[in-house]
């Protein structure tokens, strides 16, 4: 294509002399085929030439206003000369060209919202539970209000009511508008862990991260009106403008890609999925192969006609075992935006951007025409801006808070981000950006959100060192942070090819529920004895310099994993320790009753459970023997498990907490039993882990469901130690 066109950041303003004053006025963006007009003012009698950057061009002439049609999407460097008294100037100005916009405005889950009616935004505080509204004008906050546990996305309704999903206590609260009161609760069932919530057709969607459903609610009556099953850990919603169209994302992918349905408006019955393809293409150091996982919420454009999926990309094609290359920090999680056409329901792999050098994209945010994507970076404390039309990055934001979780655009261009982790929102002023004149965001105000802070400093210092990856200390180039695989403290669903560590095939372990080292030493192979042993990856995995400093990293055997301890060398080590500490608590089973009891099935397996002594590995109040330092060998020890410390063979493996099985597939230390029907099956032939082969279909069925329902509480089993086997 041979139009020049300028991309958003350029602005060319060619010399003008001071005799001739030129001035060429600005234009609103414009459908495409339809007539924009531009008018220029100078000195009476003046020639005026045009050149529309599409391959038109107008001869000097007297005219200074002319009317042009573009055929094209994009962004036009609409040039002027201007020639009086043997004198010359020329201007010139963007012209946006878009895409004919839908009516209405799509809606997509956020921890942030936009409240027009009120001229308000609304943001939801995950880690102190309240709801604070910001106002849209003098971007001061109004009002800080309590809503249910650990609130993740929020929504305003245009007759002044606000819902909120709050995950821990699965519920929806219900706030008006124009004071924050609490109106009312909508209930879930035990352990649904509503996570994602948008608003359309006068209906809100929910999705139920733990039972795997979205949930139709009908916010007069404050009822379920429809529930449908729609994939494994749903959590991103959005609906269209006309509310004709709800898609649902899934944070964890399964083995052909990550998952996005689209479901019925009223039923909430799947009718078609889209599935993110693997990226086959090769590893490079600003590319790499890789599986989609952690999908975040689908954000619809402006003219109906693309939803763009935030979400990173597993390199499972990778390692010694699989491809006989080692991970690297470059290729073991990229940073992609996919791009879903919504006429076909597909992908384009040819249009997914890999964002080079980021960790997480966690939301997005389009211009009001649609021509620009702005795309927060989890890891990397910045917002991307996309030219979509060019599917180019065309430049970024900082100073927009710690680990941006979510953001949104008003009718004033003022870019509203949501710092998940430096308690703020940042609001930017945009409308250079917006109409092409400058790359710059003018920072209008830095507003504290959430009242006074819950955490201890050491925890929310270690929280903070948890999502970053922007920090060359913690990782190369901004690719890696914990988080990458353990969004929230759990897991990605992934087993990762560690052979290059001198482990082997490694089922991601969560790490809620077990208190840092609270259970016992880390890993499957318990070759971390403190979470101060980290350090160890961030050097090597992640690239990172370090969080201690070479000389004290190097002396008196800090240098080797269960050598002399670490605690108290390196104060953001000992927070990152204090933030795992914290994480106490595994939540509700979602397959206990709506009373959050043990099913009859599962009482049955809890007697079966003490009957096969199940509890001499796992008993204690943490169903588990970890904290005495055994290793257990049984039976699932293969070629792939590889060795333990670089090296050393592989005599057992640490016993796993019980206590979230229902939230942990794939199983195993090598992930090797998709389910626990598997582990008691297939993957223990020889009643190694547990004499299982005596028990009847319906006795297993019952010991999972015992399995399925240990949750935070369910009471402690004695444990009973045995020698190891």
């Amino acid at each position: 294509m041979t139009h020049r066109r300028v991309r958003w950041w350029l602005l060319v303003l060619a010399p003008c002399l001071p005799a001739l004053d030129l001035a060429l006025a600005p234009v609103a963006p414009v459908p495409v085929a339809e007539v924009a007009r531009f008018t220029v003012q100078g000195p009476p009698g003046m020639e005026i030439a045009w050149d529309f950057a599409d391959g038109t061009v107008l001869p000097f002439g007297p005219a200074t206003t002319v009317e042009h049609r573009f055929d094209a999407v994009g962004r036009y460097g609409v040039l002027v000369r201007a020639r009086h008294g043997g004198k010359t100037a020329s201007k010139t100005v963007v012209q946006v060209i878009h895409h004919p916009r839908v009516p209405g405005r799509a809606s997509w889950s956020s921890p942030i919202a936009l409240d027009p009616a009120q001229d308000a935004v609304w943001v939801v505080n995950p880690d102190q539970d309240t709801l604070t509204c910001l106002d849209g004008a003098t971007r001061t906050v109004r009002q800080v209000v309590a809503t249910g546990r650990h609130p993740r996305s929020v929504v305003a309704t245009p007759d002044g009511q606000v819902w909120v999903a709050n995950e821990d206590d699965d519920t929806l609260t219900l706030h008006q508008a124009r004071d924050g009161a609490r109106l009312g609760t909508v209930a879930f069932a035990y352990g649904a862990r509503p996570c994602g919530l948008a608003f359309g057709d006068g209906r809100l969607y929910v999705t139920l991260a733990g039972t795997g459903r979205l949930a139709v609610v009908d916010p007069q009556l404050r009822r379920i009106a429809a529930e449908g099953a729609v994939g494994r850990e749903p959590r991103g919603v959005a609906v269209s403008a006309d509310g004709r169209r709800v898609l649902v994302t899934c944070f964890f992918s399964g083995a052909g890609g990550g998952r996005g349905v689209e479901v019925d408006p009223r039923t909430a019955a799947v009718r078609g999925e889209a599935l993110l393809d693997p990226d086959p293409g090769e590893d490079t150091t600003s590319s790499g192969r890789g599986l989609p996982n952690a999908l975040g919420a689908p954000a619809l454009s402006p003219d109906g006609r693309l939803a763009l999926i935030p979400a990173t990309k597993a390199n499972l094609l990778r390692g010694l075992r699989r491809d006989g290359q080692p991970l690297t920090p470059e290729n073991t999680v990229r940073t992609i935006l996919a791009r879903l056409d919504l006429g076909t329901f597909q992908e384009d792999l040819a249009s997914r951007l890999d964002l080079d050098n980021r960790a997480m994209a966690s939301a997005v945010a389009f211009s009001p025409v649609g021509d620009l994507a702005f795309v927060a970076c989890q890891g990397n404390d910045l917002v991307e801006v996309v030219d979509l039309e060019g599917n180019l990055r065309q430049g970024l934001l900082r100073g927009v808070g710690a680990a941006p979780q979510g953001l949104v655009l008003d009718d004033r261009g003022q870019l509203w981000v949501q710092g998940f982790l430096s308690r703020t929102v940042t609001v930017l002023d945009v409308r250079g950006i917006l109409a092409g004149t400058t790359n710059e965001a003018l920072t209008l105000a830095t507003l504290r959100t959430g009242g006074p802070e819950i955490l201890p400093p050491a925890v929310l210092r270690g929280k903070r060192l948890f999502y970053l990856a922007e920090d060359p200390a913690l990782s190369f180039d901004g690719y890696l942070s914990c988080a990458s695989c353990h969004q929230d403290g759990r897991h990605d669903g992934l087993t990762w090819d560690f052979s290059d560590r001198g482990e082997g095939l490694r089922n991601t372990i969560t790490l809620v529920g077990r208190r840092g080292t609270g259970h016992g030493p880390l890993h499957w192979t318990a070759n971390f004895d403190e979470v101060q042993d980290f350090e160890h990856d961030i050097r090597q995995a992640f690239g990172g310099t370090g969080l201690m400093t070479d000389a004290d990293f190097h002396r008196e055997g800090h240098d080797r994993p269960l050598g002399t301890p670490k605690a108290g060398i390196s104060q953001d080590l000992d927070a990152l320790s204090a933030y795992l500490a914290s994480l106490h608590r595994v939540g509700r089973s979602p397959s206990r009753t709506a009373e959050g009891t043990l099913t009859p099935a599962a009482v049955a397996g809890r007697a079966l459970f003490q009957r096969l002594d199940c509890a001499s590995c796992h008993g204690g109040p943490d169903f588990t023997d970890s904290a005495l330092g055994q290793r257990h060998a049984v039976g699932t020890i293969t070629a792939a498990s590889g060795t333990r410390l670089g090296g050393q063979p592989l005599d057992g493996l640490d016993t796993p907490t019980l206590r979230g099985l229902w939230d942990t597939a794939p199983y195993l230390h090598d992930g090797s039993a998709a389910t626990l029907h598997e582990v008691l099956t297939s993957r223990n032939p020889e009643d190694r882990h547990g004499v299982t082969s005596t028990l009847t279909a319906d006795e297993r069925d019952q010991l999972v469901a015992y399995l399925l329902q240990i949750d935070d509480t369910e009471p402690a089993i004695p444990h009973v130690p045995q020698a190891p086997r």
